[in-house]
């Protein structure tokens, strides 16, 4: 016989007598497995749930968004600035509220650890602690804020939202509820921009208006002080009807005569509204009461779109029962096995 075919019958003997020695310890094997998968099995069943409602969005449609855009077009228009949508400059009123930045705020805020910390303190949904120092207190919001989550795949368009609970009912709802807090919180910001800007503009144009008005009527007083002047002039000169050809390099004219200068004094004293005096005082003038003419309630708007809405989700992320229960029945498995190997070694050991 050659050397390979005894190295062969070798081989053989050693399988055979491998797979009897697992034979003889068949009941070793499947107690040690069946204990490790009852273990497993225990743990599957009585390890915390973790329930994820999920939901899909994208930036917000025209519809979306219509009433707050109508009042960004509406203070664009009153305070003259660039209306031009299609600009790319960041300093354009309008783009600083496009669908774009309005989405992308949402999404910001939405992943903000503050926003969820407020959230669940204010809701109540923080699981009881064992102390209440301040570090236990974060550390229990950070565990529970893990599950509120807004991400993005590469290459994709859109956003998947994630709140995990104990139970999906539990999921739905919070996430409903989270969607709510995320969007009141983004509308109170964007009108308190608006606000902001509004009152901004006000303040300047009213101090535009107020450097206007004052120039205006330090032009009427001097009209009128030259006026009186040019009377008594025209009084003492004996003239008291126009005169042509009269010489007007002095500083004080006289050329309109007496009752036409008399006449002229009463009007510029009458005028009570310097804006007839200054078109460009009226413009400004026109331009403020039409700022204070905006109305002042909040506009509301959603500032994303749902490709798909929350709902309960028909599984649960964690634990996975029959992927623990499979796993710790290879592992019981695998333990038996060596466990039998391990003793029929040491039985021929002490032999």
């Amino acid at each position: 016989m050659s050397d390979n075919q005894e190295l062969y019958q070798d081989d053989e003997i050693d399988l055979r007598e491998l797979f009897n020695t697992l034979w003889e310890g068949k009941f070793l094997i499947l107690a040690i497995a069946g204990t490790i998968t009852a273990g497993g099995l225990a743990h599957a069943l009585l390890a915390p749930q973790e329930w994820s409602a999920k939901a899909i969005v994208v930036e917000p449609l025209a519809s979306d968004v219509a009433q707050l855009q109508q009042r960004l077009e509406r203070i664009a228009i009153t305070t003259s600035i660039n209306t031009n949508t299609n600009t790319n400059t960041n300093t354009d009123f309008l783009a600083a509220f496009s669908e774009e930045k309005l989405f992308a705020g949402f999404i910001q805020a939405f992943n903000a650890f503050d926003s969820k910390a407020t959230f669940l303190k204010e809701k109540d949904y923080l699981p009881p602690m064992e102390t209440e120092d301040e570090r236990t207190f974060r550390g229990t919001i950070a565990s529970v804020a893990k599950g509120i989550t807004a991400t993005q795949k590469k290459n994709e368009t859109f956003y998947t939202l994630s709140f995990a609970a104990d139970n999906a009912t539990d999921a739905a709802k919070r996430m409903n509820e989270y969607l709510d807090f995320i969007n009141a919180k983004e509308t109170s910001r964007i009108n308190q921009q608006i606000a902001d800007k509004i009152k901004a503009q006000t303040e300047a144009l009213s101090l535009q208006y107020q450097l206007q008005k004052a120039d205006t009527l330090k032009r009427l007083q001097e009209d009128i002080t030259r006026t009186e002047l040019a009377l008594r002039v025209s009084r003492a000169a004996g003239v008291e009807a126009p005169v042509e050809n009269l010489n007007n390099q002095t500083l004080i004219t006289i050329d309109l005569g007496a009752k036409a200068l008399d006449e002229k004094l009463k009007v510029l004293k009458e005028i009570k509204e310097p804006e007839i005096l200054s078109s460009s005082l009226a413009d400004t003038r026109l331009k403020l009461d039409s700022l204070k003419a905006l109305p002042s309630e909040a506009v509301s708007f959603t500032p994303y779109h749902f490709l798909q809405s929350p709902a309960e989700p028909i599984s649960r992320d964690k634990p996975k029962r029959s992927l623990i229960v499979a796993i710790s029945a290879m592992l019981g498995l695998i333990l038996g096995a060596m466990t039998v190997m391990f003793r029929s070694w040491w039985r021929k050991t002490a032999a």
